[in-house]
């Protein structure tokens, strides 16, 4: 919406996505943000990528129930 797209082309370009190859790319964005910070105090890593992920247009929702699976996993 910040570039001006209508709501309409935003919705129909959503509905081409497939929810698992979503879910997929985002884990792994937030895994290749949580390597990037890796130096860092595990609570500043994972509030950056957390960021990381939503900066580039990813629902909290879905970024948060990627952050519970991977804590729950023992990955980070």
């Amino acid at each position: 919406m910040q570039r001006h797209i209508s709501a309409y082309c935003i919705r129909k370009g959503m509905e081409e996505i497939d929810p698992d190859e979503y879910m997929m790319t985002l884990r792994q964005l937030y895994s290749q943000a949580l390597h990037k910070y890796g130096e860092l105090a595990e609570i500043v890593k994972k509030d950056k990528a957390i960021r990381y992920a939503s900066a580039r247009g990813y629902e909290a929702p879905l970024i948060f129930e990627v952050v519970k699976e991977v804590e729950e996993n023992g990955h980070s």
